[in-house]
């Protein structure tokens, strides 16, 4: 430092003054920014978010900016998607700063222990049987991780947007079929073209809500969700997380599983996994690095112009009988970190820090005790998911509105 120009000249109650100045500069010095080793002038930090220089936030800004086109943003990941608090606040405050463009993907029935912010379902009942990634093998299963299979001809399962609207939307249903199949909706009938067993989306058809769905083709036919949109302009947020999900439950995945994802043409992929991992003891550092530029890579492939987003686990504790914060900790949960990290800036994605804005190792027991995540240490509650979101979304602003 150089307090040549910080120094003043003079007598003892200028000595003084020149002392204070002294701490002054060095305050000022400490606050400035700092880049860490290997962080190009190009990485910029807001908060707990880093832009790694993902070019596809200059366009989803101005697409935002310009209010007059559908923007999609689409989150993968875990329990803390699942449960459609974290996503469905986020949802919120897209929407209502840049308008409402409808639910966006959803389960094709009720899943038992998860739940949606936008779409509730009948029962499913006798006609059903739902399967997912969590606990059903097969490698066959769509981007949703959910496949609703007919228990009887003419199945059926109703729709209700939680919002109460009952206006007029469009809706496209995620199918395969080995011939043609019809699918009711209301009064309308629509054919779901033979797919070759192959995952693909239907058609957007008219619909309006609470919306009865009749599928028939009981033997030849399986629902993976639908995608539900407004006729207008506006931010289309979709949460598809299952719950204990980690990224090696891609695998399960049909080989061209990702080319309906594609057809949604998201503006934002957001990839949220890692709570899982964390509590692997076993996990192979290498491996798992292997396996999210992989991801990203496939991701890239389909959508080259997508903002790419990878959210960290936010903080949790494993071993409650511990008394030291790291051995209460998963003990994979820093390497996961360190590698979510490591592939954002290598592949020039964003990455937000989630337990960092949490407040770092074990500030989960801090947040449990003011009523911000559940007694497990691992789930936040919906105040807790609420404020994290919050939190998302004001730094994506704030970087959005900095780099325009």
């Amino acid at each position: 430092m150089n307090y040549n120009k910080c120094l003043p000249v003079g007598k003892p109650l200028a000595l003084l003054l020149s002392l204070l100045l002294m701490i002054s500069c060095h305050d000022e010095e400490q606050e400035a920014p700092v880049l860490s080793a290997g962080q190009s002038q190009e990485t910029v930090n807001h908060n707990q978010l880093i832009r790694f220089g993902d070019a596809g936030l200059d366009r989803l800004a101005a697409k935002l900016q310009a209010g007059n086109q559908r923007v999609h943003i689409l989150q993968l990941g875990d329990s803390h998607t699942a449960a459609d608090l974290f996503t469905g606040q986020l949802r919120m405050r897209f929407q209502q700063r840049f308008g409402d463009g409808g639910p966006g993907m959803v389960s094709p029935v009720q899943v038992s222990g998860q739940r949606s912010a936008v779409v509730s379902f009948s029962k499913p009942g006798q006609s059903w049987q739902l399967f997912s990634t969590r606990k059903d093998p097969g490698e066959d299963f769509p981007f949703t991780g959910l496949i609703a299979q007919p228990l009887q001809n003419n199945a059926t399962v109703t729709l209700t947007l939680t919002n109460g609207n009952p206006g007029r939307y469009q809706v496209s249903t995620l199918y395969k079929s080995s011939t043609d199949a019809t699918l009711m909706m209301g009064s309308a009938s629509q054919t779901l073209p033979n797919s070759q067993n192959h995952w693909q989306l239907s058609a957007p058809q008219r619909a309006t809500f609470p919306l009865n769905a009749t599928l028939s083709g009981q033997d030849h036919s399986q629902l993976g969700g639908w995608f539900i949109s407004a006729p207008h302009p506006g931010v289309i947020l979709s949460a598809v997380g299952i719950n204990g999900a980690t990224l090696s439950a891609w695998k399960k995945w049909q080989a061209d599983a990702l080319a309906p994802l594609a057809a949604l043409k998201p503006d934002m992929v957001i990839l949220a996994y890692g709570t899982n991992e964390a509590f692997d003891d076993d996990l192979d550092p290498a491996l798992y690095r292997r396996q999210l530029e992989a991801r990203v890579v496939q991701i890239r492939e389909i959508l080259p112009d997508a903002v790419i987003l990878l959210i960290g686990p936010p903080d949790s504790i494993k071993n409650k009988e511990q008394t030291r914060c790291n051995r209460r900790e998963p003990v994979s949960l820093a390497n996961v970190m360190q590698v979510q990290k490591q592939v954002a800036e290598a592949q020039q994605l964003l990455f937000w820090d989630w337990r960092g804005f949490m407040g770092g190792a074990c500030s989960i027991e801090r947040w449990s005790a003011a009523g911000y995540a559940r007694p497990d240490l691992i789930h936040l509650s919906a105040d807790g998911y609420k404020k994290s979101a919050d939190a998302l979304f004001n730094q994506l602003m704030t970087l959005m509105k900095q780099e325009q």
